[in-house]
């Protein structure tokens, strides 16, 4: 039973190998903004982020390379009187759209120890985390200079990354919805 539950978290998967591990360097790939052509942003915003992960190994310099790709989408939301339900308004373009790519690599002592399924884990996951602060400072920074008010992309926290479900060449996603924001 313990051994099923393993393989179904990623972070107790990859834990081990955290341990091991040490970040040597975070590059941005690449990044890009844009704003709805609608010149009046309408808050509040309902916010999606769109999250994939993938992993390269070089056991023979003993690192674990992790990719970690973002995208949010904002599209305005009015409040259906007869309901008060928030409804996205003009589905088609999101009113807001940011995105980049980062590479994380990571150097693991002893990497002989682990298994590849647990490094790539280590890689999608621990990438992720590392990789968020630099998400958020981001999104607030491309915010600001669309000339918005302050937006603030929340925390991840390890309950959401036991959420992303593994693909089937070993990449680990996830969609994060975020409740509107005023």
């Amino acid at each position: 039973m313990a051994e099923n539950v393993t393989k179904n978290d990623p972070v107790i998967l990859m834990m081990p190998v955290a341990r091991a591990a040490r970040i040597q360097n975070l590059r941005m790939l690449q990044a890009s903004m844009k704003r709805g052509e609608d010149e009046d942003v309408r808050f509040p915003l309902r916010v999606e982020n769109q999250i994939r992960t993938g992993s390269r190994l070089n056991r023979e310099v003993n690192t674990v390379i992790g990719i970690v790709g973002v995208r949010m989408l904002a599209t305005s939301v009015e409040e259906d009187s007869t309901d008060n339900v928030a409804r996205a308004v003009g589905e088609s373009e999101p009113a807001i759209e940011v995105s980049s790519e980062y590479q994380l690599t990571y150097e693991i002592s002893d990497i002989s120890q682990f298994s590849d399924e647990q490094l790539h884990a280590f890689g999608c996951i621990n990438g992720l985390y590392h990789a968020w602060p630099y998400w958020r400072e981001y999104v607030q920074s491309c915010i600001a200079r669309m000339g918005l008010p302050s937006f603030i992309v929340p925390v991840l926290t390890v309950a959401e990354l036991q959420t992303m479900q593994r693909a089937s060449d070993g990449t680990f996603s996830m969609n994060a919805a975020t409740s509107p924001s005023e």
